[in-house]
């Protein structure tokens, strides 16, 4: 079925390749990609509360005489823009008026639901100093050039404090929902020792030791380790947090009886091989690349693991992504 456009250049962006479809065509094909790559049915799915104006990060690069644009997959073309429909209003509004910067390589556009940020990779500072827009902040790369270059994220209850260069969800609604159904799968499990890899700036983490959990975390990203250490002292909350590589993990460096992962699209090659002698009562997995968590899942199901509950999240409207929760118990 096709719906009808709602971007001039869809076409030529690519970055929305499935917006000519409906979105109940877009979530059955989904929903049927997840069961057929994980041989399980879906529980639950849920929907994205936007289909367009969802995204709260979008990245530019300078093209034609210096007009922000987008790169289109495995191409080297520059699609100019001057809004995009599946951007946040707030970003919509400072990308209208946002001019070319000479030296820039490419700029981020970060909303936390309200505020603008615009990170920079490059750029004259002399330029950067005189931009004035709908934005609280300029930064370039992780150096602050004017204004408040923080994303404040708010995460159920909690406002998460975020550097320039540190990722978040794209799609803040569905991140709540992510977050909150995390939060009650670790519960059930009634974890002693929760250990989280891929940990990030405390997305995950931070919500479950607000409920009382002992989480050690890990995540190799500097920036993303500061910005969870400085949240959680912000918050009252006292997890571990550690500065390590989720993937060289070994069996017996911490002590835990529930496992959450949120990998990057790459996955988590050989993790849950290295740990499944620990025997977790539960492992929580997100994953945004269904083909790579089957792959990881390999080894738990081999020792005896089973899905207990799939849920499939329309992070991405107007694409093929999808965010996908499983949850595997002891069988």
């Amino acid at each position: 079925m096709s719906a009808p456009l709602a971007c001039p250049v869809q076409d030529r962006c690519g970055g929305c390749p499935w917006m000519t479809r409906t979105l109940p065509d877009q979530l059955d094909a989904k929903v049927a990609r997840v069961e057929q790559v994980l041989c399980h049915a879906v529980d639950a799915v849920h929907r994205s509360p936007q289909e367009l104006g969802y995204r709260a990060r979008i990245t530019l690069r300078p093209g034609p005489r210096g007009a922000w644009s987008y790169s289109p997959p495995r191409s080297h073309d520059r699609v100019p823009v001057s809004t995009c429909a599946i951007a946040r209003p707030e970003l919509q509004a400072a990308l209208s008026v946002l001019p070319p910067v000479p030296g820039a390589r490419s700029v981020e556009l970060r909303s936390d639901g309200e505020r603008v940020v615009l990170a920079f990779d490059g750029g004259q500072r002399s330029a950067l100093d005189a931009l004035r827009g709908p934005w609280v902040g300029v930064a370039r790369g992780n150096q602050v050039i004017q204004g408040d270059a923080r994303t404040r994220l708010r995460v159920g209850e909690l406002v998460l404090d975020l550097g320039p260069r540190t990722f978040y969800q794209v799609n803040l609604a569905v991140n709540e929902i992510l977050v909150a159904q995390v939060r009650d799968q670790v519960l059930a499990l009634a974890p002693e020792a929760l250990l989280e890899l891929y940990s990030g700036a405390g997305n995950l983490g931070l919500p479950l030791a607000a409920a009382g959990v002992p989480v050690t975390a890990i995540e190799s990203h500097a920036g993303a380790v500061a910005d969870a250490r400085r949240s959680a002292a912000a918050l009252g909350l006292t997890p571990t947090l550690i500065r390590g590589d989720a993937d060289r993990v070994q069996l017996g460096q911490h002590p835990f009886d529930v496992l959450v992962l949120d990998p990057p699209r790459a996955g988590a090659p050989g993790v849950l091989a290295e740990l499944m002698p620990a025997r977790p009562r539960g492992i929580v997995t997100v994953s945004c690349n269904v083909g790579a968590l089957a792959r990881d899942l390999r080894p738990a199901l081999a020792a005896g693991y089973r899905i207990h509950r799939l849920e499939v999240l329309d992070m991405f409207p107007q694409t093929p992504h999808v965010e996908v929760l499983c949850v595997l118990h002891r069988s």
